[in-house]
């Protein structure tokens, strides 16, 4: 079976206040503690609000500010949250 996901090639040269739809493949979600985690740090951060993420079974959709992306990802690594994979899902 083949498992084809179309993204979005990320530039950093684009308007880095454009609000993108970014999954983060994080490990452990199976986790009340991974949870707790992202939960706390959303809350934290005043480029985006728990009403603007989806909680899934390998990770996060998130909507977020583009140049936001490596400032949350330093602060997922910061809490020991693994992330496989960072990428803005393809929309037609």
């Amino acid at each position: 079976m083949n498992n084809i996901l179309l993204i979005n090639r990320i530039n950093p040269g684009d308007e880095l206040d454009k609000i993108v739809n970014m999954s983060f493949i994080i490990a452990g979600m199976e986790n009340e503690d991974t949870h707790n985690t992202l939960t706390k740090i959303i809350k934290e951060v005043d480029f985006m609000s728990v009403e603007d993420i989806v909680m899934k079974y390998n990770g996060i959709a998130a909507n977020i500010p583009l140049g936001k992306v490596p400032e949350f990802v330093a602060l997922l690594c910061k809490n020991g949250l693994k992330i496989f994979g960072i990428y803005e899902i393809y929309n037609n």
